[in-house]
């Protein structure tokens, strides 16, 4: 079942609607078992009290996870897709730089060019790369890793 679809199929957006969809359905998952509630037998049984601390365990990974975990995994895609597009311009605008430099080696103008968008690219990236990282200490410290 496909809960998200992204109009354009690139390889980026696929993946992207792959890991919203499966974020989605985790998140579904969180939410039916935090309402999930264990009936309580006439007689209770030997095994009931294990029954009940698991099922409260299970709710409160739930609410956890929730909370802290899919919140911070949800903001790292939405950063990236906002990214897409100037990336994807910027690339396009250095291949065509690239292209300039082929037919004319000498053009130090389209050089000098080149460069510059080269080191904003890397320069962008190191930031998404930081950003990432910082989004994923809590995940890290959260589930021990």
């Amino acid at each position: 079942m496909r809960l998200y679809s992204f109009p354009m199929k690139d390889a980026v957006n696929k993946e992207m609607e792959t890991y919203i969809n499966s974020f989605a359905r985790v998140m579904n998952f969180c939410h039916q078992t935090e309402q999930l509630i264990l009936p309580v037998p006439k007689n209770i049984p030997a095994w009931f009290a294990e029954a009940e601390q698991t099922t409260s365990l299970a709710k409160s990974n739930a609410l956890l996870w929730k909370n802290s975990v899919g919140g911070n995994l949800l903001h790292m895609p939405e950063a990236l897709l906002a990214y897409q597009p100037v990336y994807q311009s910027k690339a396009q605008t250095v291949q065509n730089l690239f292209q300039i430099l082929a037919d004319h080696p000498e053009d130090q103008n389209s050089r000098a060019l080149a460069a510059q968008h080269l080191a904003d690219l890397h320069t962008v990236l190191l930031s998404q790369k930081n950003a990432i990282q910082s989004q994923t200490n809590p995940l890290t410290k959260c589930f021990n890793i």
